[in-house]
């Protein structure tokens, strides 16, 4: 899967200084560290906080589908063929969202 650069931008918002990778392919090694990120830091909206946020659905297969499933608490449910890909689009919604709050309500 190859990662868009607007979408990479949403990733060093999050994480300052990170490496775009060099072909564009999404990598474990590049996605890895912004999930122990988002493992490790407290997540709200000024009105309600999330000490850590936690994956609800990781890994689950839907029998309807064949898809793999990942959905981060408090956040919707993710599905794409690849365990690498659905992780990403559960990444992105929750970085899109904190990277777009007020700096106040942060």
């Amino acid at each position: 899967m190859k990662i868009k650069i607007d979408e990479w931008r949403e990733i060093e918002k999050f994480m300052g200084s990170i490496s775009f990778p060099t072909n564009g392919d999404l990598e474990w090694n590049c996605l890895m560290p912004v999930i122990e990120k988002i493992f490790r830091t407290e997540f709200g909206d000024g009105k309600v906080w999330v000490k850590y946020t936690h994956f609800m659905t990781f890994g689950m297969i839907d029998e309807d589908t064949g898809m793999i499933m990942v959905r981060f608490a408090e956040f919707g449910l993710h599905q794409a063929p690849t365990l690498i890909e659905v992780s990403f689009k559960a990444v992105m919604e929750l970085l899109t969202w904190w990277n777009h709050l007020p700096s106040n309500q942060k």
